[in-house]
C-alpha cells in the first residue's frame, strides 16, 4: 500500500529526518510559518527582540546597541541590523530543513560566532521562550509546536560545539 501512496504522490508525514528529528508533517508546518514571519521582517524582529530585551536586559550589553534606552531602541539601525539578521537566519533555517547538513553546519557557526562573544547559553532558551510566546497568536497549536521542536533543534546544535 506504501508503493501505492507513493507512486499516486501521497507521502507519510509521520516519517521523520534521522538528522533533525522532525517529521514530514512538522517540517510542513514550520515551513507555513515563514511567509507570515517574513511578512514585515523588521516589525517582527524588532517586537521580538525588544521583549527579549524588556524581559532580559541584561542581555543588551552584549550587543553594539548596549546601553541603547529600550524606549527607543526601535529605531536604533544597529539594532534593527541585528533584528534583520536573526529573522533572516531562522528564514534560511527553514529553506534548509530538506538538507539538513546545512542547517546543521549553519546552526554550528551560530554557535560559535555567539560563543566568541560570551553569550550565555542561557539566552538561547530565554530568547526561544519569547519567540514562542510572540508567535502564540498567529499560529495554531500543532504549528506551535512544530516551530518549539524546530527552535530546540536550533539550540541544541548551535550549543553543542562541535563547529
Amino acid at each position: 500500500m506504501g508503493l501505492l501512496w507513493s507512486i499516486l504522490g501521497y507521502e507519510d508525514e509521520s516519517q521523520i529526518d534521522p538528522v533533525t528529528g522532525l517529521s514530514i508533517r512538522e517540517k510542513k508546518l514550520i515551513r507555513s510559518t515563514k511567509e507570515p514571519l517574513m511578512k514585515n521582517v523588521c516589525e517582527t524582529g524588532a517586537a521580538i527582540l525588544h521583549e527579549f530585551f524588556v524581559r532580559h536586559p541584561s542581555y543588551q550589553d552584549f550587543f553594539p546597541f548596549k546601553g541603547v534606552p529600550l524606549s527607543g531602541i526601535k529605531t536604533n539601525k544597529k539594532f534593527l541590523a541585528h533584528c534583520n539578521s536573526v529573522m533572516y537566519a531562522i528564514s534560511s533555517w527553514i529553506d534548509s530543513l530538506d538538507d539538513p547538513e546545512l542547517l546543521i553546519a549553519m546552526l554550528k557557526k551560530l554557535g560559535s560566532n555567539h560563543a566568541r562573544h560570551k553569550l550565555p547559553q542561557q539566552s538561547f532558551w530565554d530568547l526561544r521562550e519569547v519567540i514562542l510566546d510572540c508567535i502564540k497568536p498567529l499560529f495554531p497549536e500543532e504549528t506551535r509546536n512544530a516551530f518549539k521542536k524546530f527552535l530546540d533543534l536550533a539550540i541544541n546544535e548551535s550549543l553543542s560545539g562541535d563547529s
